[in-house]
């Protein structure tokens, strides 16, 4: 018997007929804490993937990924695994902040999952670049999020970017991420004709992972697609 990873109440497992011999994989999340934790199934942009409020999933763009085309975007598409609702903010916030790294084993699972789902059937070959951390901020959090996501995945990371020390994301307003300077700059090129998928922790105003696209967009990549855990 175990805990819930989030909540730490007994997290019993349900035990049927059909699981009573060869048991299901255990859930590191109780039943409760896994309801409030259900994967983008709809969305309502085909650009960034916006979680749809409605059932029906939209193809048309937002008025953010049109602004973004307008400045003459790199980045092709966004897919998300969860919305980014009040128990996601929180459990990424203790992820990310607290240097609780045991969580991800709440996400690996659907993040695979969700992975092959809107990528894998696209049958490229691709080169995951996930966005990093300062030095200061790596000594800080003691891990980047982003390559923690990124080794779940079933294909080879490079480290093809840096990043100057600055404010945090979280603390700036949506105004100032779209106004913010690029942080990035380039430290190797990838030679291979793979497509580019950069990774990341949280799709908010988008500005990180365009930064990051536009420097990649100039060392000829033209391809380049984005991954994050949270939207």
């Amino acid at each position: 018997m175990t805990n819930c990873l989030w909540c730490n109440k007994v997290n019993e497992p349900n035990v049927t007929w059909k699981n009573f011999f060869i048991p299901d994989r255990r859930d590191p999340l109780c039943p409760r804490c896994r309801e409030t934790l259900q994967p983008i199934t709809k969305i309502a942009c085909t650009r960034c993937g916006r979680p749809a409020e409605s059932a029906t999933t939209n193809t048309s763009i937002c008025r953010d990924c049109e602004r973004w085309q307008q400045q003459r975007a790199s980045l092709l598409q966004n897919r998300s695994v969860y919305p980014y609702n009040e128990t996601m903010q929180a459990m990424i916030a203790q992820w990310k902040y607290r240097g609780d790294y045991c969580l991800i084993e709440a996400f690996q699972e659907q993040i695979r999952q969700q992975f092959s789902v809107h990528y894998a059937k696209l049958r490229k070959n691709y080169i995951l670049v996930p966005i990093p951390l300062s030095r200061e901020r790596l000594h800080e959090r003691a891990f980047n999020q982003a390559e923690a996501i990124a080794k779940l995945l079933p294909f080879p990371s490079r480290h093809l970017l840096a990043r100057r020390h600055g404010e945090k994301q979280s603390k700036k307003s949506r105004k100032a991420r779209i106004a913010s300077p690029n942080p990035f700059q380039l430290v190797a090129a990838e030679q291979s004709q793979a497509t580019i998928l950069l990774v990341d922790d949280v799709y908010t105003t988008g500005a990180t992972l365009h930064h990051a696209a536009s420097l990649l967009n100039q060392a000829e990549h033209h391809d380049i697609f984005t991954f994050t855990l949270a939207r």
